[in-house]
């Protein structure tokens, strides 16, 4: 999980929404409704609805960062079989979620 948000922390949320899949997720709740939700999973993310996807350097791998038409912000990438893909809304920029991701430990 990360090491550094870039806000401060005040409530942390974990969920599995289904017992059947290898998923769970992780709401970073800060003041003023800022926050990052973290999706973990052993599947696939699949981006195909996508089509402005930059490829980004997060620590020596390979990621992709989108946005949508609602302002929400993604970046997706894989460490040894496992995907994340965490998201925000506009007030946390993309070196932001780079930054934290970086912070994994």
């Amino acid at each position: 999980m990360p090491v550094e948000l870039p806000f401060e922390l005040v409530k942390v949320d974990v969920t599995q929404p289904s017992h059947s899949q290898p998923i769970f997720i992780v709401d970073y709740m800060g003041e003023e409704d800022v926050h990052i939700s973290l999706e973990v999973a052993h599947a696939d993310v699949n981006l195909s609805s996508q089509t402005d996807i930059e490829e980004v350097g997060i620590d020596g791998e390979t990621g992709d960062y989108f946005e949508n038409e609602q302002d929400a912000r993604f970046l997706v990438w894989e460490v040894e079989g496992v995907n994340y893909l965490m998201s925000t809304r506009r007030e946390i920029g993309k070196e932001a979620l780079i930054s934290t991701a970086e912070s994994f430990q």
